[in-house]
């Protein structure tokens, strides 16, 4: 019996504990000005909590069944305090106890609605304080917190405390006392903690920037001076919650509480309402870009004066200063955006300091379509909100590459030059990685006095093309279809004497513009050795490549479609010594044109060049070279057509090879001056009409039995070449043509043919020296004075001339 009513009591006892602890925190709920952080701290404890009272309640009656003593401690204090959340609340009932503390705890009271002075973060010279509040959430005691791998991290600025338990709450927090709550064997198990949350992450200077400042306003008549707003961007690879972040002036306005979250790579757009204003579709100041915050900036940014603005965060304990500028000191923001233009102000990039003037640019939407948006007026906004900033596509944001090296790079593509001469200094390289893009306005291009260099491959080669070309880097004029790209669209790239570089895997179209005199070209060259390998140049002006005394490597490119002025060519050079190989040339005007050089062209591919494949002539100096070109439908040049007048310089020798089906085609006389030699190689095919080679140095045929030299009328195809792309015709010897061997000059014809000429071999006062030589179709195979000096006549034969020679050969 007296073990009954010991029983009894005790569970009465442990009922009015319960109902005691759970009645104060019954009270506190009625608290209706929690913190944020309280919200959350106070809703995570409910359903892990009402587990573990349940259980603690039962170990107490168990202990009363053993007959053994109830230690109440804070971890059974904590269990009622959950417990008690099941209760309803009612409408209203005052109390100022917190919520969700342990029996033993020390609790902190904080005032509610109150806001604690934020201060900028220590500088040189500290700003002026203002009494700028923020709310303080009440002190929470927290405890350590289990770590645990996380994917896709989001960055959350409020910790949340954990109880010593596990779970998120109060009624696991307080200093742990020194009794304990004492079972037996049979007393309930705990229900299971929840898996530990990972550790809020604290933003860092710098995760989030001011990057887009529209102060000015637009240019709507009375209300346009308040169209302001302000654009952040989140640089970091995470989502970061907004809440506790305050963007504030000096001045006190703005003063702007957050809300919300910024995803990572997004913009954050703050749009400023007016007093009365309730319609943000047709009252803010973007028509058609919705805003993340439309809100008050009380008396707005300063139009004339500029701001000292501050991004910051509360923490819970402290301020921590995210991002700045002071444009303070200079007015009108220093003269950067705004004007009769109204144009917004653009941090260059998010990894610029834009703490003063020197990391901001004006957006030029003014004389371009890198904008975006509309006001209610229906008027483009010369900014860009919620997408890149204008100064950011800029290379090198607008300033020329004095030194270092500058790399540009697909991911950050399309880059722009607008409306200048883009230099790259002597010492300085500007690389273009594979993929990259740069386009170029009507009055932009590029002048090198350092080093160019592109590193593209052929699935993603690197770009240098119009502003309106939409095939690479996408619609960057924003007109869709409106505009196209046209040849000389910008003046092209120029490497000026002394720089370097190896444009590799490149493409380059539309360019060669006129610009005071110089060369209309893609690309141009001069006094300067860069090396172009496999790129395409296209659509240039006048000239794909123009090497003026240049020494370059130009091979296997495609130089294509440069038709636009008369006449146009896809290579022209003049001096130097490049070497021009295994390049395919179609669709030009010309194909090529070299004068006066000691180029090697060897191995390339000329067709369907309209007004002929290629030019060579006016004085070739040095060891020049010309070797297995090929091509096809090339107007009425199909072949190397030589200039008239000295085709060499006095005492220079070249060589002419043999081409496949690609004849040497002489349209007038030409000349080999006094001292200068020609040497035609085995195969080589040499084409006139009425007109004749005139030799006063040397001449050599050097032919073989398989590979004879062949000089023969243009009209004649047998040999495999078409030079007008007529079909087949019948050659005809007409006068003057012919070689004409002038006194003192000196030749030698070995394994050569001769055939459809006026005269073939015309000797001057010259000696003759022929061996295994055939003359044939000609009106006159071979002529000279009597008494000639004959050197060597060994093999020669006539065949079907109207007059065979006119002295006696052995």
């Amino acid at each position: 019996m007296l073990k009954i009513l010991k029983w009894g009591v005790g569970v009465v006892l442990v009922a009015f504990i319960a109902l005691v602890v759970g009645l104060a925190i019954y009270f506190v709920k009625q608290d209706k000005t929690e913190t944020q952080v309280e919200k959350i701290h106070n809703t995570n404890v409910v359903e892990t909590g009402r587990g573990i009272a349940a259980a603690k309640i039962m170990s107490a009656f168990a202990s009363i069944f053993e007959s053994t003593p109830i230690v109440i401690d804070n971890t059974f204090a904590g269990a009622a305090i959950a417990l008690v959340n099941i209760v309803p609340e009612p409408v209203s009932l005052p109390s100022n106890i917190p919520r969700n503390v342990g029996i033993s705890e020390q609790v902190t009271v904080v005032p509610q609605k109150t806001k604690t002075a934020i201060a900028p973060p220590p500088k040189a010279a500290a700003p002026v304080q203002l009494p700028l509040t923020v709310p303080a959430p009440p002190t929470i005691v927290t405890a350590p917190t289990p770590s645990q791998p996380t994917t896709n991290p989001i960055y959350d600025p409020f910790p949340i405390p954990i109880g010593p338990d596990g779970f998120r709450g109060g009624g696991g927090g307080g200093g742990g006392g020194s009794t304990s709550l004492t079972t037996s064997s049979t007393s309930a198990s705990p229900a299971p903690a929840p898996a530990p949350t990972p550790t809020p992450y604290v933003p860092s200077a710098g995760d989030i920037v001011l990057n887009e400042i529209y102060w000015y306003g637009s240019d709507i008549p009375a209300t346009g001076s308040e169209d302001e707003w302000i654009e952040l961007y989140n640089k970091t690879s995470n989502t970061v919650s907004l809440s506790g972040w305050t963007l504030y002036s000096a001045d006190g306005a703005p003063y702007i509480q957050l809300s919300g979250s910024i995803a990572s790579g997004v913009y954050y757009l703050i749009e400023r309402k007016n007093s009365g204003e309730t319609n943000e579709a047709s009252e803010s100041p973007i028509a058609n870009v919705t805003a993340d915050l439309w809100t008050s900036f009380g008396s707005g940014l300063g139009d004339m004066s500029g701001e000292h603005l501050y991004l910051s965060y509360f923490s819970g304990t402290a301020t921590s200063t995210i991002d700045e500028l002071d444009f303070s000191a200079c007015g009108g923001w220093c003269g950067i955006g705004g004007g009769g233009n109204y144009l917004s102000m653009e941090r260059k990039a998010p990894d610029v300091s834009g703490l003063t003037s020197d990391g901001w640019a004006a957006n030029r939407g003014d004389r371009n379509n890198i904008k975006n948006g509309t006001d209610q007026a229906g008027g483009s906004i010369r900014g860009t909100p919620r997408a890149r900033n204008y100064a950011n596509y800029l290379v090198n944001y607008g300033s020329d590459l004095t030194s270092g090296t500058l790399t540009l790079t697909a991911t950050g593509s399309p880059y722009f030059v607008d409306n200048a001469w883009f230099t790259v200094a002597n010492g300085a390289t500007l690389s273009l990685q594979s993929g990259a893009v740069i386009k170029f306005l009507s009055t932009a291009g590029i002048k090198v006095n350092g080093n160019l260099t592109t590193s593209g491959t052929a699935s993603s080669p690197s770009i240098f093309t119009s502003y309106f070309d939409d095939t690479y880097g996408g619609d960057f004029n924003r007109d869709g279809s409106n505009t196209s790209p046209q040849a000389g669209d910008w003046y092209g790239i120029q490497y000026l004497a002394g720089s370097t570089g190896t444009l590799s895997y490149g493409t380059v179209r539309y360019g060669g513009k006129f610009s005071g005199g110089e060369q209309k070209a893609n690309i141009y060259i001069t006094n300067s050795s860069p090396t172009i390998s496999n790129s395409i140049i296209e659509y240039g002006k006048t000239y794909g490549i123009y090497l003026d005394t240049a020494s370059s490597t130009v091979s296997s490119n495609t130089i294509r479609y440069h038709t636009t002025d008369t006449p146009s060519y896809g290579i022209y050079g003049s001096g130097g010594a490049p070497a021009i190989s295994s390049n395919t040339i179609t669709d030009n005007s010309y194909g090529m044109n070299f004068w006066d050089t000691r180029g090697t062209i060897s191995s390339n591919t000329f067709t369907n060049n309209t007004s002929g494949a290629f030019t060579w002539g006016g004085g070739l100096s040095g060891s020049g070279r010309i070797q297995n070109n090929s091509g096809s439908s090339n107007g009425q040049w199909n072949g190397v057509r030589l200039s008239s007048g000295n085709l060499l310089s006095a005492g220079a020798t070249s060589t002419f090879s043999k081409n496949t089906s690609f004849p040497y085609i002489i349209p007038s006389t030409i000349t080999i001056p006094t001292g200068a030699g020609l040497i035609a190689e085995a195969g080589s095919v040499w084409k006139t009409d009425r007109y004749s080679l005139e030799v006063y140095g040397r001449l050599e045929a050097q032919g073989t039995p398989s590979n004879p030299v062949i000089f023969t009328n243009w009209a004649d195809d047998s040999d495999g070449s078409d030079v007008h792309g007529t079909g087949s015709t019948t050659p005809i010897a007409l006068n003057p043509s012919g070689i004409y061997l002038k006194p003192n000059a000196t030749s030698d014809f070995l394994n050569t043919t001769i055939r459809y000429m006026d005269i073939g071999l015309n000797y001057d006062s010259s000696p003759i020296s022929l061996e295994n030589v055939s003359f044939i179709h000609n009106s006159t195979g071979l002529s000279a004075a009597v008494g000639a000096i004959i050197v060597k006549a060994i093999n020669v034969s006539f065949e079907g001339n109207v007059a065979t020679s006119t002295v006696q050969l052995p």
